[in-house]
């Protein structure tokens, strides 16, 4: 929703994600691929890279029950004909509060912020969030579905289905 009006429009982002360590995530993603319009205007495309640190599991015994319940995160934003001066900077933290049940922020250095909240399944998840851009006067709420391929601890599945088996061994 922008200021003096109530447009809407269709939208796709694309992104990779990588965990090469249990605290260490990298990313990238392509905002606005086939350059929608909305109100008349054209969204150009914008590029984020970020990385998350996931505090609580530096510890490796702690770090699959632990690490995703804190993730601080910094990611940089650039238009895609902009030049390295205009680039945005988000700093940002998500908690998982339940199982499958995160909430996120984030602030931008140019006055902008970003509240939200998570949803995760076994192999997918429903993102919504809401954010305002105060260089452009815009509030903006988005919805987003995930599908993946490893398996997430979810608020859908309890510990009964665990893949890996639990033996205790004694004598």
């Amino acid at each position: 929703w922008e200021k003096g009006g109530d447009g809407r429009a269709t939208d796709y982002t694309m992104g990779l994600l990588s965990r090469p360590l249990p605290w260490l995530s990298v990313g990238a993603a392509a905002d606005h691929l086939f350059q929608s319009r909305f109100l008349g205007a054209l969204l150009g495309r914008e590029y984020t890279v970020g990385i998350g640190v996931r505090p609580l599991a530096l510890s490796r015994t702690q770090a699959h029950e632990r690490g995703p319940r804190l993730t601080l995160t910094a990611d940089l934003l650039m238009a895609e004909a902009a030049s390295r001066r205009q680039a945005r900077v988000r700093l940002g933290a998500e908690m998982e509060v339940r199982h499958g049940f995160v909430l996120r922020g984030a602030i931008q250095d140019q006055g902008g912020f970003q509240l939200g909240f998570g949803l995760t399944g076994a192999g997918g998840g429903y993102h919504g969030s809401a954010a305002y851009e105060r260089d452009r006067d815009r509030l903006a709420a988005t919805h987003a579905l995930s599908l993946h391929r490893g398996e997430e601890r979810s608020v859908f599945t309890g510990s009964r289905f665990r893949r890996v088996a639990m033996v205790r061994v004694g004598g």
